[in-house]
């Protein structure tokens, strides 16, 4: 259970869903794992040869225990942008409302916008990890966690006095 235990806690700290209650329960994380690994696995030629089994949630071998630090990074922003990419249809569903009459406008974006932008950045930090692992890379990929922010997230913890 090492891999899930892992990747879990790295998926939530970049979506920022780190305090309960949580907006997504582990097994969906899981899940949402499992199928992100899926897309990796056939997008970048790893060292490692990765089953995974969507329906079951499982990757093996194990990636934490061998430390695949690029399938794990990978893996974990491609789940980011999974699961933001899934918020869009919520709020795009709710909030995407845009009334034009004559003279005025009026457009509502609320979180949409926000997840829109938070998507986005997840989705080009995959595709720039991976570009420049294909490069040969491998350094740089390590610098693309950094802080994040966005909606509802707050990185500042001020009982500690720095970024998370």
């Amino acid at each position: 259970m090492a891999w899930q235990d892992e990747l879990i806690t790295i998926t939530r700290e970049l979506v920022g869903d780190v305090e309960a209650p949580y907006t997504f329960t582990d097994n969906r994380l899981e899940y949402v794992l499992c199928v992100a690994a899926q897309f990796v696995n056939t997008e970048v030629d790893f060292d490692t040869v990765y089953t995974i089994d969507v329906d079951a949630t499982t990757i093996s071998p194990d990636p934490t225990s061998s430390r695949d630090d690029l399938f794990i990074s990978l893996v974990s922003l491609k789940a980011a942008c999974i699961l933001y990419r899934a918020s869009l249809r919520t709020y795009a569903s709710s909030e995407g409302v845009r009334i034009k009459d004559g003279m005025g406008e009026i457009e509502v974006k609320g979180k949409f916008a926000a997840f829109k932008d938070m998507a986005q950045s997840f989705c080009e930090a995959y595709q720039k990890a991976k570009l420049e692992y294909a490069m040969g890379n491998f350094a740089s990929v390590k610098a693309i966690f950094n802080v994040a922010s966005g909606p509802n997230i707050n990185n500042y913890d001020s009982h500690r006095g720095f970024y998370r």
